[in-house]
This record gives C-alpha cells, sequence and structure tokens, in this order.
C-alpha cells in the first residue's frame, strides 16, 4: 500500500466515524424534540384546563 492508500483510508475512515457520529446525535435530537412536543402539548392542555375554570367560575 502507498502512503496515499494510507491517506485515503484515513480520511474515510474519519469521514465515516464522523457520519455515525451524525446519525447518533440526530436520533438523539429528534427523540429529544418528540419529549419536548409532549410536554409542551400537556402544558398547553393544562392552560386550556385553567382558562376553562376561569370562565365557568
Amino acid at each position: 500500500m502507498t502512503t496515499e492508500n494510507n491517506t485515503e483510508n484515513l480520511v474515510l475512515e474519519h469521514l465515516r466515524t464522523i457520519r455515525n457520529d451524525i446519525t447518533a446525535f440526530r436520533s438523539e435530537t429528534r427523540a429529544e424534540l418528540n419529549d419536548v412536543k409532549h410536554r409542551l402539548g400537556r402544558i398547553e392542555e393544562q392552560i386550556v384546563g385553567l382558562r376553562l375554570d376561569i370562565v365557568g367560575a
């Protein structure tokens, strides 16, 4: 193997690692975003309930 091939393989290895890291980050971010959306939905429901309590009072 030549030095050029070694360098090319090293670069490809680093690019694969970066791609895998980005994929994992995206997956974690999606999961966290879904959690935030769920929690925000619950807060919205509670606000609506409070408004209904005020109107009904």
